[in-house]
């Protein structure tokens, strides 16, 4: 897919192990996620998924997934830990855009993440 390309260029250009972008709810199709499974269940390190938290709202990330040994799978941020185990869902990205014409490709495209 296109979106992993893009991945590729910034995990290249950042070298980083894990990260984690926030997704905007204008740009995604929220009801999608009531319709495809949950894939917790399946998720390992070095994976690429769509987690979706009930914080103070719904606060929705693509992410690459992490194993911190004390926090278990997910992804950090310098203030936060996003653990999946947490999470209120998490999605495969390529299943999300078999159902949605907002695609995580166009969503990364569209931002400036240096790719």
């Amino acid at each position: 897919m296109k979106h992993m390309k893009h991945l590729k260029t910034f995990e290249n250009h950042n070298k980083p192990d894990s990260w984690i972008i926030p997704l905007k709810d204008e740009d995604l199709d929220m009801p999608v996620f009531q319709d495809i499974p949950d894939i917790r269940d399946k998720v390992k390190e070095g994976d690429i998924v769509i987690g979706v938290w009930f914080l103070s709202g719904f606060d929705a990330f693509l992410l690459k997934i992490d194993n911190v040994q004390v926090d278990g799978l997910g992804c950090g941020t310098d203030d936060c830990w996003y653990g999946i185990e947490s999470a209120w869902g998490v999605f495969d990205p390529k299943e999300y855009d078999l159902h949605t014409d907002k695609k995580i490709d166009l969503i990364i495209a569209a931002n400036k993440y240096n790719l």
